[in-house]
């Protein structure tokens, strides 16, 4: 049954923003084709399916496991739906931010939900589920900024895609937004593997950067991405530091102006993570210049909830 679902993840297009005559250009991967409309299906279909291998079988994982996990908001459901097709439980840790709605949502679903207020940022969210874990031993906490099945989804399932996609062509650089890190440089290291020359550049809030020394903040910034706060970084990014090209950081108003701007030129929509993405990319393609090959990634659509603020500016 988990590789029933594992089958519907990924294999997501590979859209063409622009190419030149050179045989260059900017291409996406579009992750809202994933079952729950988001990128997170990878890491969370990943994770969930190397705790039940820890079990003889799924019926005695039904029997004893209970996933225990954190989300800013797009793995949540990612997980619930998953662990309810699965007939797993779960317990999910998320910040008052997604609203009552969105939390009843997840309790429909089958989901024991943990509420942290959103003034304490993500961080406050990740460290409460922490605190759950080091309580209940007969929670399986999945970790995800630590969990490598996180990681080697991407580098082993999203890095395959693109190369694939691209007939293997030279990639000169891949720009993905960190949330966790793990599509940054997950995919990074696999398309690095392929031509040491390919850059990569990481996206983040301007309103709470990578390794940023300022402690966590409530301020609208890139959905699902953005610096931890109190000088920490994401373990994924850290380890391998030296291989990121460049870090951006980019202001949500200038994310949401784009995300507008694309829904006008494309007809479809593009949350504000894979919005500040291709701002990035176009920037990078441009110092590069023709014949450069540049890749990003939109995790999702946005959410109904972002393109209400949206319009609102």
């Amino acid at each position: 049954m988990i590789e029933t679902l594992s089958s519907k993840v990924g294999n997501t297009p590979l859209f063409t923003i622009s190419t030149d005559d050179c045989g260059g250009g900017i291409f996406a991967k579009c992750e809202w084709t994933n079952p729950t409309g988001t990128v997170k299906d990878r890491a969370a279909i990943s994770m969930i399916a190397d705790a039940v291998r820890r079990y003889s079988s799924l019926d005695e994982a039904r029997d004893k496991l209970h996933i225990l996990e954190y989300s800013g908001g797009s793995l949540a459901f990612s997980i619930a739906r998953f662990c309810k097709e699965l007939q797993l439980r779960n317990t999910l840790v998320v910040s008052s931010g997604m609203g009552t709605a969105a939390c009843e949502e997840l309790r429909i679903l089958g989901s024991t939900v943990v509420v942290c207020p959103k003034e304490l940022g993500f961080l406050a969210v990740m460290s409460k589920a922490r605190e759950l874990a080091a309580s209940d031993p007969s929670l399986t906490f999945l970790y995800q900024h630590e969990n490598q099945a996180n990681y080697i989804a991407h580098r082993d399932g999203t890095a395959v895609e693109i190369l694939r996609q691209l007939d293997n062509a030279p990639i000169s650089a891949w720009i993905a937004s960190v949330g966790t890190g793990a599509s940054l440089m997950g995919v990074g290291s696999r398309l690095k593997a392929e031509s040491s020359l390919t850059q990569i550049h990481a996206v983040l809030p301007a309103e709470l950067p990578y390794g940023s020394p300022q402690p966590p903040n409530g301020l609208r910034k890139l959905a699902g991405s953005g610096g931890l706060g109190n000088g920490l970084k994401q373990t994924f990014v850290k380890r391998k530091e030296q291989d990121v090209h460049r870090f951006w950081n980019i202001p949500w108003s200038a994310a949401a102006e784009e995300m507008i701007s694309i829904y006008k030129q494309f007809e479809f929509r593009i949350g504000s993570s894979a919005a500040a993405n291709l701002l990035v990319a176009k920037n990078v393609y441009s110092s590069l210049g023709l014949g450069h090959t540049v890749v990003t990634i939109f995790p999702s659509a946005g959410s109904q909830e972002e393109w209400e603020a949206v319009h609102k500016i």
